[in-house]
């Protein structure tokens, strides 16, 4: 017998995904603000308004 409305596990699936998306921004935020703390520049990254890759 299911006890949970259907909108509401919807709901809170939802929000599981969510906070796993929310986890792997905190730590490539992490690793940024290290790489930049060394003075490294993060491969990949074009931040806006940044010229062309020399």
């Amino acid at each position: 017998m299911e006890f949970i409305r259907p909108y509401y596990a919807a709901y809170m699936q939802n929000q599981e995904a969510e906070t796993k998306r929310l986890k792997a921004v905190r730590q490539r935020q992490r690793e940024l603000f290290w790489a930049a703390t060394m003075g490294m520049d993060y491969p990949g990254v074009r931040l806006h308004g940044a010229g062309a890759p020399a």
